[in-house]
């Protein structure tokens, strides 16, 4: 389904827009077009916003990472262009952590071997060579890692591995030293197979210490939206859904990219569900932990919402009141509109009108477009992800 999101978007376009509403879509920060760049996750950080990506030849990247100030300026700190690593290889950076000692990074390398890639920067900006080793030498040495969630015990990064043509869910967690948790899984990874083309790109450590996690896999011959739930020690949870899985419905092709719990102990993910018609709408599931969707939400615990024709929602932001600001792009090929999108539903599922209009808050663009991260501060909302082959960030003020 990854490949699937990356064939409809197409990556071309740049700023153009416009805005019906008393919120403010602009752009925020942006790479020079002389490189090929993305924006992957961003994590705020005091008054600053941390961003981590690639950059480089288009098939040879760098991973960068910057700190940027209110006004979407470099942090000098970290350099005049921020911090620029290369591991050797081609590597992407996904999954960003913070915690008082730096960064935590893990991504994977894009050559023959694709092994998983785990980073630590520490706050002064310096490599932290004590860290582990940068490349996690488990029982799987081919694959992706596409998120990163700090729990009591270290870092907790969700993806798939390769073998043979098929994938399988893959989940890794590392201790605070970087080396593998001997009391997660088998030396730190757990492998889970459901058919043949199984992926992770979210996951959460839950208020008991267990995990949930979400992404896509075959179901009755289609791709849909899967949500998965572990114990600590990274076995499947039988009182989940059927053996610990959960597929949710849709008409045609599914995914997920997030899942989260909210303050009532809920689980909460967004992707896309394929339509009759094969356009995709955002996708917002609430369920229990229990795996049951929540009824009390939406149309029967899920939010169908079409904005343009193929619609993608990639993460969203939980307020303390339950309402959700849900962010992705949108696109419509035959009438040529295309942009970043942020809804806002409240604690029900249902459209909150005051937001934006009507609920909704576009970013017109001039070519297909792509969010991949959502950050919600004082200052404003920042939509992080790619533009015409360049890392971009939007803001929205509050």
């Amino acid at each position: 389904m990854f490949l699937f999101r990356f064939l409809i978007f197409l990556f071309f376009l740049f700023p153009s827009f416009s805005l019906a509403s008393n919120q403010v879509c602009r752009p925020f920060f942006s790479f020079p077009k002389n490189k090929v760049s993305a924006v992957y996750a961003m994590k705020a950080m005091q008054n600053n916003l941390v961003i981590v990506g690639s950059e480089g030849k288009q098939n040879l990247k760098n991973t960068f990472l910057m700190q940027l100030n209110s006004k979407g300026e470099i942090d000098s700190r970290f350099g005049k262009e921020g911090l620029h690593f290369s591991f050797g290889s081609d590597e992407e950076i996904h999954g960003l952590g913070l915690d008082h000692t730096g960064f935590v990074m893990a991504g994977f390398f894009k050559n023959h071997t694709r092994d998983f890639l785990f980073v630590k920067i520490n706050s002064d900006g310096n490599l932290n060579s004590t860290f582990g080793k940068n490349i996690f030498s488990g029982q799987n040495k081919k694959g992706e890692l596409h998120y990163i969630d700090q729990n009591d015990s270290g870092w907790l990064a969700a993806g798939f591995s390769h073998k043979l043509g098929k994938s399988d869910f893959s989940l890794v967690r590392i201790n605070a030293e970087g080396g593998p948790d001997l009391n997660f899984g088998y030396q730190g990874v757990v492998t889970l197979k459901h058919g043949s083309k199984d992926h992770l790109y979210g996951v959460t450590t839950l208020s008991d210490g267990t995990i949930a996690a979400t992404g896509s896999a075959l179901n009755k011959g289609k791709e849909n939206c899967v949500v998965v739930r572990l114990s600590k020690k990274g076995e499947l949870l039988s009182s989940f859904g059927v053996g610990g899985f959960v597929f949710l419905p849709s008409q045609g092709q599914g995914m997920c990219a997030a899942v989260k719990e909210d303050n009532q102990h809920r689980l909460i993910v967004v992707g896309f569900s394929e339509t009759a018609k094969r356009n995709t709408d955002f996708f917002i599931a609430r369920l229990g932990l229990n795996g049951e969707l929540d009824s009390s939400f939406g149309h029967g615990g899920i939010v169908l919402e079409n904005i343009a024709g193929i619609d993608s929602a990639h993460d969203f932001f939980i307020h303390p009141d339950g309402s959700l600001d849900v962010a992705g792009e949108y696109q419509d090929a035959r009438l040529k509109k295309y942009g970043f999108v942020l809804l806002r539903l409240d604690s029900e599922g249902k459209p909150q009108s005051s937001f934006g209009k009507n609920f909704i808050i576009t970013c017109p663009l001039a070519g297909p477009s792509f969010v991949n991260t959502l950050v919600e501060t004082e200052n404003g909302i920042y939509l992080g992800g790619v533009s015409q082959n360049l890392g971009v960030v939007y803001s929205i003020s509050p």
